[in-house]
């Protein structure tokens, strides 16, 4: 599956697209006596390189030519680097 990851610079965002792994969850939390939405992502791009992909940025999951993130993509709140590892890759922690 490819994704697209809308890194945030001083200019507005600048758009990357990934092959990648991704494993999505949704659900309902429950908060002040009713639900919300509740929808969470986890994203696995395999490599041994660095990436320029930070918290707060934002991803799709499709292969894109925007310019800047619809209203519904998904923020990477977490980034992991498991480059050290036999199945080296990136992990990106992503809520909606």
């Amino acid at each position: 599956m490819y994704i697209t990851v809308f890194h945030k610079v001083s200019s507005g965002y600048l758009a990357k697209c990934y092959d990648a792994a991704v494993r999505k969850k949704d659900g309902i939390s429950f908060e002040n006596g009713g639900y919300e939405s509740d929808r969470e992502a986890t994203v696995r791009i395999y490599t041994k390189k660095a990436l320029d992909i930070s918290p707060y940025d934002k991803v799709i999951f499709e292969k894109s030519t925007l310019s800047s993130p619809p209203d519904t993509a998904f923020i990477i709140k977490r980034v992991c680097d498991n480059r050290g590892g036999i199945l080296s890759h990136i992990r990106l922690e992503c809520v909606c």
